[in-house]
């Protein structure tokens, strides 16, 4: 894959972002064709503050076999 050239006539090699959870934080992190590290590009809290207990109880189960009589 050739670099961009962007309007002012730089050549740009085609990046792409990918988002890694750490602990309570999202880094974003910007990588290289090769999936090379080039920068960190974002650092945020986590907006999922449940733990993995509290996750799989929210997720009951609903016996609705008397809602539907054959």
């Amino acid at each position: 894959m050739e670099p961009r050239q962007s309007d002012t006539g730089d050549t740009q090699k085609p990046t792409h972002t990918k988002q890694c959870p750490f602990g309570r934080y999202l880094i974003t992190v910007r990588l290289g064709l090769g999936d090379e590290f080039l920068c960190i590009e974002e650092v945020a809290v986590s907006k999922d503050f449940l733990t993995t207990k509290q996750k799989t109880a929210s997720r009951g189960v609903h016996d609705v076999s008397d809602l539907y009589p054959e």
